[in-house]
């Protein structure tokens, strides 16, 4: 879809590919998107998703956390009693950037900020550590995907997945705000 939209013969171009994960903007008509979107996706989820409607799509990118947050339902599981289950796999999905702080024969440590649930909306908690399988030197950024090291990342990459985060969580949060109280018609 999206080599398609950006006029791109190979859809695993790397600008392309890179673009989805770290959510760099490929100058893409949000409205077009949201169209082919729910043409492509609609007719196969059928009544599961009835959640992806044009108000959703709207404002949605053609990147990873918009799917992550705003097309999977976990993020309507929160705030419903049971919140360490969607909150770990908002988490877990969502691309993390990280930096390498400590390195042995067995892996890397990494220093990241997971996601946090305060109740009421999705934020980032502070840097905390974790063991990884991979190869990275310390000092190097990388991204986590499912807990898993997926690449190194420049500290441009890095500021422009932060970007893009921090923007999809503003997003989510305003969306579960208006769907759990929302503005009576009149």
């Amino acid at each position: 879809m999206l080599a398609r939209l950006t006029g791109t013969d190979d859809p695993l171009e790397h600008r392309l590919v890179e673009a989805y994960w770290l959510g760099r903007d490929l100058g893409v008509d949000h409205a077009r998107f949201a169209d082919e979107l729910l043409a492509v996706i609609g007719p196969q989820a059928g009544h599961y998703w009835t959640h992806l409607t044009p108000e959703l799509l709207a404002g949605g990118a053609p990147d990873h956390g918009f799917h992550v947050f705003g097309v999977y339902p976990w993020s309507r599981l929160l705030g419903r009693g049971m919140d360490e289950q969607p909150l770990h796999v908002l988490d877990s999905c969502r691309i993390r950037w990280g930096l390498v702080v400590g390195r042995d024969s067995d892996g890397i440590e990494v220093s990241s900020r997971r996601l946090t649930w305060n109740g009421t909306g999705l934020g980032l908690g502070e840097p905390t550590v974790q063991r990884v399988e991979g190869d990275a030197e310390v000092g190097q950024h990388v991204a986590l995907h499912w807990d898993l090291l997926c690449d190194h990342l420049t500290e441009n990459q890095v500021t422009t997945l932060e970007e893009s985060t921090l923007r999809e969580l503003a997003a989510t949060n305003r969306r579960l705000s208006a769907e759990r109280h929302p503005v009576a018609p009149g």
